[in-house]
């Protein structure tokens, strides 16, 4: 049942943007394509994330080492790209710039590979730093931890 929530909700979503687009014109109003997506706590947005999230929980994914490691990252990825105002303004502003590509031929793909380029580098960005400094902070934890157990 979850997933053909999530379809539908997607459905709405796609839908949305165009009526909000129309109507606006109807009434001699700016247009507002995005106005029920453009935050994560707009309706559309939430039943999108909220089904999508149940959807997945769900099913049943065997153990995988990549998906795992892929995993095991996003959430540095998220702390990395998105954790300051700044941040996000100098990646997504000026060094991706998207409103600049907005109209382009082909923006879809400029948006698909400029976010999956992103994922990646901060991904590989985390990926050392667990490599690097979570794993060898921990092992001296636990040996820290070791030692007070067994004087």
């Amino acid at each position: 049942m979850g997933g053909g929530v999530t379809i539908i909700s997607l459905v709405f979503v796609v839908i949305s943007i165009p009526i909000l687009i129309w109507l606006p014109a109807i009434v001699n109003k700016p247009p507002m394509p995005y106005f029920l997506v453009a935050d994560s706590n707009k309706v559309l947005a939430l039943a999108v994330g909220f089904s999508s999230f149940m959807f997945f929980k769900n099913i049943h994914i065997p153990q995988s080492k990549v998906i795992n490691a892929i995993a095991a990252t996003t959430f540095g990825v998220l702390l990395i790209h998105a954790n300051s105002d700044a941040m996000r303004t100098w990646l997504w502003r000026d060094f991706v710039d998207c409103v600049g590509h907005y109209n382009a031929d082909y923006m879809p793909l400029y948006a698909i590979c400029s976010v999956v380029a992103i994922f990646s580098v901060c991904s590989f960005i985390d990926f050392l730093r667990i490599k690097f400094i979570e794993k060898p902070y921990m092992q001296f934890v636990n040996r820290k931890i070791q030692c007070r157990k067994n004087p």
